[in-house]
């Protein structure tokens, strides 16, 4: 999901909201890993930590973020945490922020599937070594 060539959403995109659902989640592992793919795929270090940091706040509203940023942030705290209220009005949410529904697709699909590996990371209590943090060659 986060790394097929032929997604239309940049993979620091995907990478924000999977770090985002992670941090939901309070899952330590997930968050340092795909925190760190996002600051690697910002570009701009100073300014992807202060994202970072936004987004450990739950500060999805920040004006480091552009308004399809905000928009997906937002569509991520909820499906994330309150699945159940999710309705139509949220899809039109994100196509009035200017987001295609192939770009919805992939987010949804990484906030989704971050969402079962927080979990499933947390439950079998998976914890940070000596690994690498973050995915090489991303």
């Amino acid at each position: 999901t986060l790394h097929d060539k032929r997604n239309s959403l940049p993979k620091s995109v995907l990478e924000m909201v999977s770090t985002q659902v992670a941090i939901l989640a309070d899952c330590h592992y997930a968050t340092q890993n795909h925190g760190r793919n996002f600051i690697v795929l910002c570009g701009d270090d100073e300014v992807a930590k202060e994202r970072f940091q936004a987004m450990l706040r739950h500060d999805w509203e920040n004006s480091l973020f552009d308004l399809r940023e905000q928009a997906l942030l937002k569509h991520g705290e909820k499906l994330a945490l309150r699945p159940d209220l999710m309705r139509e009005t949220d899809i039109v949410r994100l196509r009035d922020a200017g987001l295609k529904d192939v770009e919805i697709l992939e987010a949804t699909q990484a906030m989704a599937g971050f969402a079962f590996w927080s979990r499933y990371i947390n439950g079998l209590g998976i914890k940070l070594a000596d690994e690498q943090i973050g995915r090489e060659g991303i």
